[in-house]
C-alpha cells in the first residue's frame, strides 16, 4: 500500500514538473508577436540606414541633422541587436544563446533607448534656442559642441547601465523547481525516484541581489533619469516653443527687422513652426511607444504588480511597442519632410540604375535607346544632350592637351601652342567673350548658352570626366 501511494505521488510530481517544462517549450508560442516583429525589424534596419545615408550626403552641416543621425544610430542599434534576440527568445521560449549575449542585449537596449530619449531632449533644447535666442544658438551650438553633446549622451548612457550588464545572468528554472519540489516532498523522494526528469533549460533574468542592489531602488532611479526627467524637459521646451511661435510678435522677427520684409519673416516663422512640429511629433511618438513599458516595468520593480502569465504577456507587447518606435522614427521623418523624400528618391533612382547596369541585356538596351533614365554622377544627377556630351569630351581633351603643354617647359613654341589650345577651347564651347567684359558678363553669356542647349532633345547622361 505504501509503495502504491509513493508511486502515485511520484507520478503527480513528474506531471507537475513536465507541465512546467511544457509551459516554456510547448505549443503556446505567441505567433502574432513574431509576425509583428519580422517586418518591424526589416523596416527599422533599412529605413534608419537610408536616413543616415541621406543626411550624411546632403545635410551633415545642419545641427538638427547631427541629432537625427544620432537618433537613427540608436534606433539601428535596437533594430539590429535587441529585436532579433527578442524574436529568437519568443520562438524558443528559452534563452539558447550565451550569457554574454544575455548581458549584451539587455545592456544595449537600455543604452539605445536612453540615448534616443536624451537625443530627443537635446533636439527640443536646440529648437527652443533656435526660436527664442538664435544669437545664443550660434554661439553655443557649434559643430564641435554638438559632437561633444552626442558623445556625452552615449558615454553617460553606457556608464549608467553597466549595472544592468552585471545584473543579467542565465538561470536554469527547471533545476530550481526540482530542488524546491524535493525539499517540500518527503524523505522518500530523490532525484532517482523522479523519472523521467525534464531536461534543464536557461532563461535570461535580472539578478540585482548578486550585486547587493535592491531592485526597487534601481528601478526607481532608472525611471527618473531615463523617462521622467527627459520627458519633463521635452514637455517644458515645446510648451515654450509653442508660446513663442504662436505669439503675435515672435522674438526672432526683431533680429533683422530693417532688412527682412514681413513676407520673409512670415516664411521664416512658418518654416520654424514646421520643423518644431516634426520634432514634437517624434517626441510624442517616443513617449507613446516607450511610456507603457517603462511604467509597467517600474511598477513591477516596486512589486506593485506581481509576476503572472498575463503580466508577462502584456509586458511583451509593451516591449514590442517600444521597439516599433525605432522603425517609426525614420518613416515619420521621411513622411513629414518633403526635401528628405526628394533626396531619398534620388538615391533610390541611382541604386536602381546601378543594378540595371549589371544586367548585359539591360545595358545594351540602354545603349541603343534614345532616352536614358537617371545615372549617378560623382556629386549630383544631371541631364544633358548628345551635343553637350560631345562638347564636354572636346573640352576635356583640349584642357588635357593644355595641361601637357604647360608642364612641358616654358619656350616660345609651347607658348604659341598654349594660345592655340585656349582659342580652341573657347571656339568649341561657342561662348563669345568680348574683350573688356567682366566676370558677370561671362557668366550671363554662359547661362544663355546653357539655356539654349537645355531646349534640345535629351538623349543620354554624362559628365565631363567621362563617367556614366
Amino acid at each position: 500500500m505504501a509503495n502504491k501511494t509513493l508511486s502515485s505521488q511520484n507520478d503527480i510530481m513528474i506531471k507537475i514538473l513536465w507541465d512546467f517544462y511544457n509551459s516554456f517549450h510547448g505549443s503556446n508560442k505567441d505567433y502574432l508577436l513574431i509576425i509583428l516583429y519580422v517586418p518591424t525589424v526589416l523596416v527599422g534596419v533599412i529605413a534608419n540606414i537610408f536616413v543616415i545615408i541621406v543626411v550624411c550626403k546632403y545635410h551633415l552641416k545642419s545641427v538638427t541633422n547631427y541629432f537625427v543621425i544620432n537618433l537613427s544610430m540608436a534606433d539601428l542599434l535596437v533594430a539590429t541587436i535587441c529585436m532579433p534576440m527578442t524574436i529568437s527568445q519568443e520562438i524558443s521560449m528559452s534563452w539558447n544563446h550565451s550569457e554574454f549575449l544575455c548581458k549584451l542585449t539587455s545592456y544595449l537596449q537600455s543604452v539605445g533607448v536612453t540615448a534616443s530619449i536624451y537625443t530627443i531632449m537635446a533636439m527640443s533644447i536646440d529648437r527652443y534656442l533656435a526660436i527664442r535666442n538664435p544669437m545664443i544658438l550660434r554661439y553655443i551650438c557649434s559643430h564641435k559642441n554638438i559632437i561633444l553633446v552626442i558623445v556625452s549622451i552615449w558615454l553617460a548612457s553606457m556608464a549608467f547601465f553597466i549595472t544592468i550588464y552585471g545584473a543579467m545572468r542565465l538561470q536554469d528554472p527547471m533545476t530550481e523547481v526540482i530542488n524546491k519540489a524535493l525539499d517540500l516532498a518527503s524523505e522518500n523522494f530523490t532525484h532517482n525516484s523522479i523519472s523521467p526528469t525534464p531536461p534543464g533549460f536557461n532563461m535570461c533574468i535580472e539578478d540585482f541581489m548578486s550585486l547587493g542592489i535592491r531592485r526597487d531602488v534601481f528601478g526607481s532611479i532608472y525611471f527618473v533619469f531615463s523617462t521622467a526627467i527627459p520627458c519633463l524637459v521635452v514637455l517644458l521646451a515645446y510648451s515654450m516653443i509653442g508660446f513663442t511661435l504662436w505669439s503675435k510678435k515672435p522674438p526672432f522677427d526683431y533680429d533683422n527687422r530693417e532688412s527682412v520684409s514681413s513676407r520673409q519673416s512670415s516664411k521664416l516663422r512658418h518654416e520654424r513652426k514646421r520643423v518644431a512640429l516634426i520634432l514634437l511629433f517624434l517626441a510624442i511618438l517616443f513617449a507613446l511607444c516607450w511610456m507603457p513599458y517603462n511604467i509597467a516595468k517600474f511598477f513591477i520593480d516596486l512589486d506593485v504588480i506581481g509576476p503572472s502569465t498575463s503580466t508577462n504577456n502584456t509586458l511583451k507587447y509593451f516591449l514590442f511597442l517600444g521597439h516599433a518606435n525605432s522603425a517609426l522614427n525614420p518613416v515619420v521623418y521621411c513622411w513629414m519632410t518633403r526635401g528628405f523624400r526628394q533626396k531619398l528618391v534620388k538615391i533610390l533612382c541611382c541604386i536602381s540604375t546601378n543594378l540595371s547596369h549589371h544586367d548585359p541585356l539591360r545595358r545594351n538596351a540602354m545603349t541603343i535607346a534614345d532616352d536614358v533614365p537617371c545615372i549617378p554622377c560623382k556629386r549630383k544627377l544631371i541631364t544633358v544632350t548628345k551635343e553637350q556630351c560631345v562638347l564636354a569630351e572636346q573640352q576635356q581633351k583640349s584642357f588635357i592637351s593644355f595641361q601637357q603643354l604647360f608642364s612641358g617647359g616654358s619656350n616660345s613654341y609651347n607658348l604659341k601652342r598654349i594660345n592655340i589650345e585656349l582659342k580652341n577651347i573657347y571656339d568649341n564651347s561657342n561662348i563669345q567673350i568680348a574683350p573688356g567684359h567682366n566676370r558677370r558678363d561671362q557668366r550671363q553669356n554662359k547661362d544663355k548658352y546653357e539655356l539654349k542647349s537645355s531646349q534640345l532633345e535629351s538623349s543620354t547622361l554624362c559628365t565631363t570626366d567621362g563617367q556614366r
